[in-house]
C-alpha cells in the first residue's frame, strides 16, 4: 500500500493531491482509487462510472479500449473483453 494511503487512512481526512493520478473527486472513499478498491474490491461499471463521473456507457468504451491495447501490447490481436 503507498504511504499516501496509510497516511489518509490514519488521518482520517479525504485526500487533497488532486495531481496524483490515482485522485478521483469521491470523498466517501478518500478521493483514491486504491481505497475505492480495497473497500469495494471488484466493481461493475455502474459503480466505476458513479465515482469518475462518466455514464456507465463511456466507461465501457473506455473498458474495451483499453482491453483492446493490452491485447495489442501482448500480441494478442483477438482478445474477448
Amino acid at each position: 500500500m503507498k504511504e499516501c494511503v496509510k497516511e489518509v487512512l490514519k488521518s482520517e481526512k479525504v485526500c487533497e493531491c488532486r495531481s496524483c493520478p490515482l485522485w478521483i473527486d469521491y470523498p466517501e472513499e478518500m478521493n483514491c482509487t486504491l481505497i475505492s478498491v480495497e473497500v469495494n474490491g471488484e466493481m461493475s461499471l455502474q459503480e466505476i462510472s458513479k465515482r469518475v463521473g462518466l455514464y456507465r456507457t463511456t466507461c465501457s468504451k473506455v473498458l474495451k479500449e483499453a482491453m483492446k491495447k493490452v491485447a495489442k501490447s501482448m500480441g494478442r490481436e483477438n482478445m474477448q473483453s
